[in-house]
């Protein structure tokens, strides 16, 4: 499990394999051809060319994707499954065409077909992607092993191919303009399927292969998710799990990018996950802690009047958990206590928990620990039970790749033993 990234900062796919993007439009039109020849012809491109591109991927992928016969070309089992891929990238880069043809003057499907090929080109893709994020030419070609002179004309040769400009050069840095945020979101799904093709090719011989980026909040990092990294990987020692920390709002931003492949978390309101794939995973019960010494921790009931002017360490005031805790006073014709800090932070937690008398309102099964060596207490404070749902997310319509399979099964074993 490697250690926690920015959303800026997560795996991708392999260079090589990002520099195969245009062998795919090629391979693509060879999988609904029956002879390389009559690709060619769709293509408008030479047989000779069209063959070698063949070969070149191939050679990226390791294996055979199709195989020459008296009747002409046949998938093999690896090409049906960098097929699905292809088609799905071919779908991003459509959509993301589509929506750049609106902003050009020329109108029709020849302006349409040319942009989607000029978006078939990974490292340009990448360009745009980091550019968004960082802001800077230098910093987006450091990012990539890039000089400066080389990125900056890199850019201008896609604005000029696509008749489009991308970014508002600013004293601030590159802005980019609405379309291009769309753009980055289409690439970054390109991007991610790009990345789950060596998963996807590893199970052909059995294997489980690839990387999983799963964001946690902190009540979904605690026991559950990383037991069932402990299993996966155990059963799969191949597999190489990135974790991504962050507020639930920026981990779905992430899943629907494709940054993400697998969020555990406590989606905000159903509202805000229409377009997602939610089910329940485990319930965590939320309780009022404080240090094993505090002076509240010998009672045997503590009426809820009596906390409300203690200091407390409270979830973010948006958080579906503090929604809890607050209407659980008011329903009380109490005012809710005022937040000395905000965190769900378990460092933050032990740190304050251990060395003062503030009180926390937090996850039980994310202090197990600390519960269980009696450093930390559970204070009866008569507040009526309260839980909170940890939901799986995964977004709608994935295709999960083997290797994220693999890791979205043992959480469902293990937010099943949880319950």
């Amino acid at each position: 499990m490697s250690p926690h990234p920015s959303l800026g900062d997560l795996p991708g796919p392999a260079d090589e394999v990002v520099r195969c993007l245009p062998g795919l439009a090629v391979f693509r039109a060879v999988a609904r051809a029956r002879t390389l020849s009559e690709a060619a012809a769709a293509l408008y491109k030479s047989t000779a060319s069209v063959s070698r591109a063949m070969s070149e991927l191939e050679a990226v992928f390791g294996t055979a994707l199709v195989e020459r016969t008296r009747r002409g070309t046949v998938l093999t089992p690896a090409g049906r499954l960098v097929l699905a891929r292809a088609d799905r990238i071919d779908e991003e880069l459509s959509a993301a065409a589509t929506n750049l043809a609106r902003y050009r003057p020329e109108p029709g499907s020849e302006v349409l077909d040319a942009l989607t090929r000029r978006l078939y080109d990974g490292r340009h893709l990448q360009l745009v992607v980091r550019l968004v994020n960082l802001r800077t030419v230098s910093a987006a070609a450091a990012a990539l092993a890039m000089t400066q002179s080389g990125a900056s004309m890199a850019l201008s040769r896609l604005e000029s191919a696509l008749g489009l400009r991308l970014f508002r050069r600013t004293a601030a840095g590159m802005v980019p303009f609405d379309r291009t945020n769309v753009l980055v979101a289409h690439a970054k799904r390109a991007l991610a399927e790009l990345r789950h093709l060596t998963s996807d090719l590893a199970s052909t011989d059995g294997g489980t292969r690839g990387t999983v980026v799963i964001g946690t909040v902190p009540p979904g990092r605690t026991h559950v998710m990383p037991m069932a990294v402990v299993d996966a990987v155990g059963r799969h020692p191949e597999l190489c799990v990135t974790t991504v920390e962050g507020h639930v709002e920026q981990l779905l931003a992430g899943l629907r990018d494709g940054d993400i492949d697998v969020v555990v978390g406590v989606p905000p309101t159903p509202s805000t996950t229409v377009d997602l794939a939610v089910e329940p995973l485990f319930e965590d019960d939320l309780v009022v802690l404080a240090r094993a010494r505090h002076r509240l921790a010998d009672r045997d009931r503590i009426p809820m009047e009596e906390v409300v002017d203690e200091a407390w360490i409270l979830p973010r005031a948006v958080s579906p958990s503090r929604r809890l805790f607050d209407d659980a006073f008011v329903a009380r014709g109490l005012r809710p206590p005022r937040a000395t800090v905000e965190s769900a932070d378990l460092a933050v937690l032990r740190q304050m928990l251990a060395t003062s008398d503030t009180l926390a309102f937090a996850s039980a099964r994310q202090l197990r620990f600390e519960l269980d060596s009696g450093l930390v207490t559970r204070l009866p404070v008569d507040l009526p039970a309260l839980a909170r749902q940890v939901h799986l997310v995964l977004r709608r319509g994935a295709l999960l790749s083997p290797a994220t399979a693999a890791l979205v099964a043992c959480l469902r074993v293990r937010g099943t033993q949880a319950r």
